[in-house]
């Protein structure tokens, strides 16, 4: 007698692994609220940008918990528990000050968490883009791109950590650095060793690009997903850095709208770790073509109205200057002149960014247009019919068309030396 599974029994170490991810996003999630809560009743106020970064973790103890062997998740959750631990470095020493409670390595605590967000941070633009989707570099020659992210990374966090400065325990308190050494030649090293951090993410978004341009079906549609994030939040920031120069080199105050776009523009963080998640769990379900061209559309229309916004508004303020003042005239008459412009601006971006990303949809597009223009004019049957199988075959590139006509008329087009026949009932 014999017997048969219906299935294979799941691997343990992957069982194992994944209850392990359920366990890290429970820490991570009870620590970052944890030292919100104590921030909140003791500041009374807490960082957005720390429950924002929530995201990472969460999506990666998804990530892992169904994709237990891809590093992706783990990435994800290790982002998280950085911040969590530099969260909770913070409210220790907060403790210490406000309450009066003279707590032990409160000052090395302040010191530690001054700039754990530089690993925090980095893990997002290099080894989530060198390593994406699949956990890997896109070939062993780019494994010392890896070390190197890594090494930026520490050392950066390392040598920040012992440069001679004051550290921000509490709003108005600041105490000198008890790690701080006071030698000289540290100072070029350390110079050098940040200036290896934003090499290191060129170098891993080089991989990005590399990786894209050899992939094929599944793993092109998961790049599209990331890069599009990606590309989203950049513009993003770059925005708010254009929109900003004016009152950077001026003595004008920024406007409270500007401040608070600012503090909303950091959810655009959230745009990665979800289109990773969708990109590892749920890419086959979704286009993301759709997404791409709207992103690039509305990007490009964006950065070109703000910096028309921004040019405007600094000319007609020195023009309007010597006869109105300090008026918001120059502000009014640039607002009412780029909402005139969104429009007829959409409509040329869209043309640009189809003709150039999108050609082939964008001449099939234009050829039907042509034909719907011819046809409203011919009354003759073959050459309506004869145009038609010529647009078919131009935008939709068959090997061969036939047309059948009621009645039992056939006009038809075929490719020469062909053997093959598409037909499509009229």
């Amino acid at each position: 007698m014999t017997s048969t599974t219906s299935a294979a029994a799941p691997d343990p170490v992957d069982r194992t692994l994944s209850r392990l991810s359920w366990v890290a996003l429970a820490v991570i999630v009870a620590v970052t609220f944890s030292a919100g809560s104590v921030s909140l009743w003791l500041a009374g106020g807490v960082d957005p940008f720390m429950f924002v970064m929530l995201v990472f973790p969460a999506v990666g103890g998804l990530v892992a918990a169904r994709r237990p062997r891809n590093t992706i998740g783990w990435i994800l959750l290790l982002i998280g528990g950085v911040l969590a631990v530099g969260a909770l470095l913070d409210v220790y020493s907060l403790v210490s000050v406000t309450t009066g409670a003279d707590l032990p390595w409160a000052d090395v605590a302040a010191s530690l968490a001054q700039h754990l967000w530089i690993p925090g941070i980095g893990l997002i633009g290099t080894f989530l883009l060198l390593l994406f989707p699949d956990g890997h570099p896109p070939s062993p020659r780019w494994r010392p791109v890896a070390w190197g992210a890594a090494t930026g990374l520490t050392l950066s966090y390392v040598g920040l950590t012992v440069s001679p400065g004051l550290l921000d325990i509490a709003p108005g308190v600041r105490v000198p650095n008890p790690l701080a050494v006071g030698l000289p030649p540290v100072e070029p090293l350390l110079a050098g060793l940040i200036a290896l951090v934003p090499l290191s993410i060129a170098a891993c978004t080089a991989g990005l690009v590399v990786r894209f341009r050899r992939a094929q079906g599944q793993e092109r549609l998961q790049l599209q997903w990331l890069t599009t994030a990606a590309a989203l939040t950049g513009s993003v920031y770059v925005t708010l850095v254009v929109a900003n120069l004016p009152y950077m080199f001026s003595d004008n105050a920024v406007p409270r709208w500007m401040e608070a776009v600012g503090e909303v523009s950091v959810f655009a963080f959230v745009l990665i770790p979800v289109a990773i998640g969708v990109a590892i769990l749920r890419h086959d379900l979704y286009d993301i073509d759709v997404v791409i061209n709207r992103t690039l559309v509305y990007g490009l229309l964006t950065a070109a109205l703000t910096s028309t916004y921004v040019v405007m508004v600094t000319a007609l303020q020195r023009v309007l200057e010597p006869l109105t003042g300090r008026s918001d005239l120059a502000v009014a008459g640039s607002t009412l002149a780029v909402a005139g412009l969104f429009q007829p601006v959409r409509v040329r971006v869209q043309a640009l960014i189809d003709g150039v990303f999108y050609r082939r949809r964008y001449d099939a597009r234009r050829t039907v247009r042509a034909f719907a223009a011819r046809v409203r004019d011919d009354v003759d049957l073959d050459v309506v019919t004869d145009d038609l199988v010529a647009v078919v075959r131009d935008v939709i590139q068959p090997v061969a068309a036939t047309l059948w006509l009621r009645g039992g008329t056939e006009r038809a087009g075929r490719d020469p030396g062909s053997a093959h026949e598409t037909t499509s009932p009229a």
